[in-house]
């Protein structure tokens, strides 16, 4: 039933892997460009062999989760009988954590302007009241759901069409998601295991957080002007100074800096910053100067770069 119906595309960045190629699975070298150009590239490597493999689904899975291959065959069956109506919805693989394996940390996502909900979050799998159809809760019609990559499956009809923004990394699955409008669709049986959040945290990934964040936010409309960015920013800096955390503040400010550059620098060689994480009471003088020449440029520079943002998809075509 399986022969045939699933080619594999490994993409490896930064080209380090030894991998053997086989008839149904092959592997493309590529830059380090980050998550989104390395998922960019195997949607781009699908679309050229959509004809010779009958390809209707793209199967985007981070290279870090563990999964069962029962998980893709469950996938397959489904995508045989699917009805009509529910073809153009993509699919989202829940997440089981690591350190707790029957623990499903989500099933989908609510974006929430950066403060992510989760649909399903932390249910021990093997209470009999956690195993219910998470397809008709109420919070699943939210304009803002959307699966990660960790596990996130997509038509082929809007694969051809769209392709990812370059972020290098964090919030790619997110815009994508969010941009696709359609509601995913949860399935029992579908599932990885991944590392979750809280293990990855450093000063470089609060970075990036954050200024992918503000991003996503213009770019939808979950801002409404540059005055909400400001704001939205100007909390979390706050939370970082309350918390003494003054790595964390700063990688705020830089993500600040970085945004009042405009949609031109997700499109450039410097998109891949390099961000060493940094820790100490040196920075709790340097970021208070910062941030309120920060202020002064934002004045400045705010409104030209909120609506970049705005036009961003335009060039994304």
């Amino acid at each position: 039933m399986y022969f045939h119906g699933m080619s594999m595309r490994i993409v490896d960045n930064s080209s380090e892997m030894e991998v053997r190629e086989q008839p149904y699975i092959k592997v493309f070298h590529n830059p380090n460009t980050g998550g989104a150009g390395g998922f960019a590239r195997g949607m781009e490597e699908s679309k050229k062999e959509e004809e010779k493999y009958g390809i209707t689904q793209v199967l985007l899975m981070d290279d870090d989760v563990e999964l069962m291959k029962e998980s893709l065959y469950r996938l397959y069956s489904f995508l045989k009988i699917i009805k009509p109506e529910y073809q153009s919805r993509p699919i989202a693989g829940r997440m089981f954590r690591t350190d707790q394996r029957q623990i499903q940390y989500t099933a989908l996502e609510i974006w929430n302007r950066g403060e992510i909900r989760h649909i399903g979050r932390n249910l021990d799998m093997t209470k009999m009241e956690n195993l219910w159809d998470m397809n008709h809760i109420k919070e699943t019609v939210s304009k803002d759901v959307y699966t990660g990559w960790w596990f996130g499956c997509f038509p082929m009809e809007y694969v051809r069409k769209h392709k990812p923004l370059p972020f290098f990394l964090h919030c790619d699955d997110v815009e994508y998601g969010i941009r696709n409008g359609e509601k995913p669709l949860i399935l029992n049986g579908i599932q990885v295991w991944h590392e979750t959040y809280e293990y990855r945290k450093n000063a470089m990934i609060s970075y990036y957080d954050i200024r992918n964040s503000m991003i996503v936010n213009t770019i939808h409309g979950f801002y409404q002007s540059e005055k909400d960015v400001w704001e939205d920013w100007k909390k979390k800096l706050d939370d970082y100074y309350n918390q003494k955390d003054y790595s964390g503040e700063y990688a705020a400010i830089l993500a600040m800096q970085d945004y009042l550059k405009g949609k031109n620098l997700l499109f450039s060689k410097k998109e891949k910053k390099q961000m060493r994480e940094k820790s100490g009471k040196k920075y709790q003088y340097k970021a208070a100067f910062l941030w309120r020449m920060l202020e002064m440029r934002f004045n400045r520079k705010g409104h030209e770069a909120f609506v970049s943002y705005q036009k961003i998809l335009e060039k994304n075509k």
